[in-house]
């Protein structure tokens, strides 16, 4: 995903995303520390099994970048705040367990953002220390469904009322994922 410009009014306004195959899940924990601790960059591990596509997370970033920029932030750092809006959860410590990276997470797909797109793209050529870039772990897959239907709750009912106008359980799923998703800004 090309970096994407989250508008005025938010001091780190350029989101990147990426999917990652780590080198070492089990070194999960040096992979945060390494990716929070780069200069000018709010930066979070998200696990690849609960991201329902790309439209997802940039649902997310821009609820969360409008959020902080109105001071209605509820987390530390804009990172934080991305993965609360993805989750679709109110408390960072059920967003972090539900939706963080663990021993377990084969795939990983990293959220940064900051002010420079400069400094994106020099935090990207540091992605290579932890794992290998591949951008299909962003993408809602088949193997993928039971555990979003999980997470966020989905049942089949919704499924499919919703199902017959994208002619895609897939684009449905993706569809009611980004309804969690903005509605979570209401029960804030």
């Amino acid at each position: 995903m090309p970096v994407l410009d989250l508008g005025e009014g938010f001091e780190l306004r350029h989101l990147f995303v990426a999917g990652i195959r780590p080198k070492n899940p089990g070194a999960f924990q040096e992979a945060i520390k390494m990716i929070s601790s780069f200069p000018g960059v709010s930066a979070q591990l998200l696990d690849a099994r609960s991201v329902a596509g790309q439209e997802h997370i940039a649902t997310a970033a821009l609820l969360a970048a409008r959020a902080w920029s109105e001071k209605r932030n509820t987390s530390h750092t804009p990172a934080t705040e991305v993965l609360l809006y993805a989750s679709g959860k109110r408390q960072i410590k059920e967003a972090i367990a539900g939706f963080g990276v663990t021993a377990r997470s084969k795939g990983w797909i990293v959220i940064a953002l900051s002010g420079s797109t400069s400094r994106l793209a020099s935090f990207s050529n540091k992605l290579g220390q932890i794992g290998i870039t591949d951008n299909t772990l962003l993408e809602l897959t088949g193997d993928k469904v039971a555990t979003i239907i999980k997470k966020f709750g989905i049942s089949k009912e919704e499924i499919s009322l919703v199902e017959p106008l994208f002619r895609s359980t897939i684009k449905a799923l993706q569809s009611l994922v980004m309804e969690r998703v903005a509605i979570s800004e209401v029960y804030r």
